[in-house]
């Protein structure tokens, strides 16, 4: 769960400060690294913008991103748990 709450808190200062705030993503990066990467990937690919869009409940958000910290956060192309 921390990784998924970290991939959401760096998704959110992504989208809303773009780079402006990369210091506090390095500091969470130093105790939390995969979810930052985890958060900067479905930032990159939109993939909270798309499952907003698609009305995704919250838990199944957060299966998807448990989905994400389990393989495709490390290049796994398995469409069983892509959003397109």
């Amino acid at each position: 769960m921390e990784t998924i709450l970290g991939a959401l808190h760096t998704e959110f200062v992504l989208r809303d400060s773009g780079e402006r705030y990369r210091h506090v993503l390095e500091a969470w990066a130093a105790v939390a690294p995969e979810g930052v990467r985890l958060g900067e990937q479905i930032f990159r690919e939109g993939r909270l913008h798309k499952m907003r869009e698609a009305g995704t409940s919250a838990a199944e958000v957060v299966r998807e991103l448990n989905a994400g910290v389990n393989g495709w956060g490390n290049g796994s192309t398995d469409s069983a748990h892509a959003i397109r």
